[in-house]
This record gives structure tokens, C-alpha cells and sequence, in this order.
């Protein structure tokens, strides 16, 4: 797996580069971020069998290759989320859902932690990956805010 490496500076994802390059990473981060905050997160894409033409959807869900869309529920419920034990349990469903695709690496595990109203902090292990991806969520700007990748 190789991906170009993504930060976030707190008004969502940028390509990281040096020079006008961008930089190449095999990294897991950059497939996580766009797993639970990148895709399509208005409503789920969907395509009509007869003509292939894509009913609603993200510009890198392109038809004919369904398996790859990204549908972010994550970021979705986190967008129009109020903060309630129930919504965290919608959450944590979302959470998981949006991991599925990445199965193909391994067993992921994940936190999510309210530890101040209004924010959300989300924390992903892969196992055999020795980093932790932290994701900081602010529900007031309704966007993440900080995100990092930690060796544990």
C-alpha cells in the first residue's frame, strides 16, 4: 500500500509535499482519514444498475467500481451530531462501518472519547501496525481539528 501523505492543519485534509512533489507515504493514516472524514458524507452514493450513472456522490466515487466508493458515515454524524450517549453509540457504529474497508490490513480497533463538551477524540490501532491515528473532532466548528499519527 502506498499513499500520498495527508496532514490536516484544521481546515481538513492537505497533501503534504516538498517542493511541488507530494510525498509518498506507507502509511496507514492517509486510507483512515479518508475512511472516516473524506468520501461522500450527504447522502450514501448510489448508482442506477441500468445506466451506471452515479445518483448522488463524491467526484472520486467514479462508476463501475463500487467497491472503492467512500461513503463517510463518520463524518456524517459527526456533522449534525449533538453529544448524547445515544449519539455516541450512533457514532461508534459509524465508526465501524467506515473501518470495514480496511479489514484487508488487519483487526481495527477504536476509541472514541468525549473528555470536554464539544469535542470528540477518535483513536485508531491497527494490529501489527505500531501507531495509534488520533483524530480530534470540534463539534462547535464542526470539523477535525487536530490529527496525528503515534508510535505506541
Amino acid at each position: 500500500m502506498i499513499n500520498i501523505s495527508l496532514y490536516d492543519n484544521g481546515q481538513g485534509g492537505r497533501v503534504e509535499t516538498k517542493g511541488v512533489n507530494p510525498v509518498i507515504t506507507r502509511s496507514l493514516y492517509t486510507e483512515i482519514y479518508i475512511a472516516l472524514f473524506g468520501g461522500q458524507t450527504e447522502k450514501v452514493t448510489t448508482s442506477t444498475p441500468d445506466t451506471k450513472k452515479i445518483e448522488i456522490g463524491w467526484f472520486g466515487n467514479k462508476p463501475g467500481n463500487e467497491r472503492r466508493w467512500v461513503n463517510s458515515q463518520t463524518e456524517a454524524i459527526l456533522s449534525g451530531m449533538v453529544i448524547t450517549p445515544t449519539n455516541i453509540s450512533k457514532l461508534e457504529n459509524a465508526i465501524a462501518s467506515d473501518l470495514k474497508q480496511l479489514k484487508k490490513y488487519g483487526e481495527t480497533t477504536y476509541t472514541v472519547n468525549v473528555p470536554k463538551p464539544n469535542r470528540i477524540d477518535i483513536s485508531v490501532k491497527m494490529v501489527g501496525d505500531n501507531k495509534e491515528y488520533q483524530f480530534v473532532w470540534d463539534n462547535t466548528m464542526k470539523e477535525v481539528i487536530i490529527s496525528s499519527k503515534v508510535k505506541v
